[in-house]
């Protein structure tokens, strides 16, 4: 049996409402408002099977700041999720927070700690939802850390990509400027030919 498409899929929704309502479809409020609420149904019982699903995954320890608007974020969509976790305030457990910095040299908040891995914002997720996938591989109970001699390699093998792309980055930004720059060298060497040509 072939999947439907998203179009598919809307338009059979909309057949659905319209037979809820028993209205016309010119009434496109009333069908705007059933399309929306089943919408938040369908969202809904998503993210239930969600919190289903991560109900095994080992506890997430959060180290947070007062009034760390990120780090509200990231507990509310732990909740949200359902992932066990564990809220630790940098100045209530500040020995524990200083052997973080001490190892990972990036004391930003939410600092997390998943199966003994250091997760930190702006070095291993840019946004909440970023960590929240990176937890779910790593808090199964299931999941078994590769040697550190392989994580290493890795490592080295990603970190010299991205210094790759970064001079390729650099080359091209070069290219561009020293593009805008010709028409300005251009003129000064012409001025000058000009002022050694008068003094002559």
């Amino acid at each position: 049996m072939a999947t439907k498409t998203k179009k598919e899929k809307l338009t059979d929704s909309l057949k659905k409402m319209t037979k809820k309502t028993k209205k016309s479809t010119t009434d496109k409020g009333a069908l705007k408002s059933l399309l929306l609420n089943d919408m938040k149904t369908k969202k809904e019982e998503e993210r239930l099977q969600r919190v289903k699903e991560n109900k095994n995954l080992q506890e997430v320890i959060v180290y947070t700041k007062f009034s760390c608007p990120f780090c509200k974020q990231m507990i509310d969509l732990l909740e949200s999720e359902g992932i066990k976790y564990t809220e630790k305030p940098h100045i209530e457990h500040e020995d524990e927070w200083n052997q973080i910095i001490g190892l990972t040299n990036t004391p930003v908040f939410p600092t997390l700690v998943v199966n003994g891995e250091y997760l930190a914002p702006r070095r291993d997720f840019n946004q909440p939802q970023q960590a929240i996938n990176i937890i779910k591989v790593l808090a199964k109970k299931e999941f078994k850390m590769p040697s550190n001699e392989l994580r290493i390699r890795e490592a080295l093998k990603t970190l010299g990509a991205n210094i790759q792309q970064s001079n390729q980055n650099l080359i091209q930004q070069i290219q561009q400027l020293q593009k805008r720059l010709d028409p300005i060298q251009q003129f000064i060497d012409k001025l000058k030919e000009e002022i050694e040509s008068e003094d002559e």
